[in-house]
């Protein structure tokens, strides 16, 4: 198909694994728990990755650091909130 015209064909179009999508979730409610009982300086990715029972290697498959995983929660609570 006409990539210029910013049509995609099957190939071009992937879907993300479930495993991605459960995994980066599951950190994400994990930081929200932390965030619950400390302040934002104050939490640690092994604090997050132990809460998740994932490790740091995992965490950072997924995250560039603490303040992209807040981007992420920030993103996601305003994508439930204004859908569309």
């Amino acid at each position: 198909m006409n990539k210029s015209l910013g049509l995609l064909n099957k190939k071009e179009i992937t879907k993300v694994d479930p495993r991605v999508l459960r995994t980066r979730r599951l950190l994400i409610a994990s930081f929200i728990t932390v965030a619950q009982v400390k302040e934002f300086k104050d939490i640690t990715i092994k604090e997050i990755t132990d809460e998740a029972t994932v490790n740091r290697a995992t965490f950072y498959a997924h995250f560039i650091d603490k303040y992209d995983l807040l981007d992420a929660v920030i993103s996601e609570k305003n994508s439930k909130n204004y859908p569309g």
